[in-house]
């Protein structure tokens, strides 16, 4: 087991974090639209290779992350979407995260609004 603790130094990574953010991002916009955001990726080691786990956020430009409604993982070799939350997964938690929180999110939309 203390050679599964020394791996992440002897790993070859081909992304960072910030790359893999924006291949999540990439699709998120694809499939989302623009109320959610890639939160901060963290790097998942496998038996074969390395992935990056980017949290899925919803937010607004006025309230900025609300929550996180689902995950998506980016092949750090490939850096290609190899898995993530299902799509209506995801939209059912952003309505639902939307709804839980509406007077504050309107609230915090009028002051952003207001000169």
């Amino acid at each position: 087991m203390a050679a599964l603790m020394d791996e992440p130094n002897s790993v070859k990574l081909y992304l960072n974090s910030e790359r893999a953010q924006a291949v999540a991002t990439e699709f998120l916009l694809e499939s989302m639209g623009n109320q959610t955001l890639a939160g901060q990726p963290y790097l998942m080691l496998g038996a074969l290779h390395a992935s990056w786990i980017v949290p899925v956020q919803l937010a607004y430009p006025h309230t900025g992350a609300i929550g996180t409604v689902g995950v998506i993982a980016v092949d750090d070799e490939t850096q290609r979407v190899i898995a993530w939350t299902p799509i209506a997964q995801m939209k059912q938690v952003s309505r639902q995260l939307r709804e839980s929180r509406e007077p504050l999110i309107s609230e915090q939309f009028r002051a952003f609004m207001t000169p």
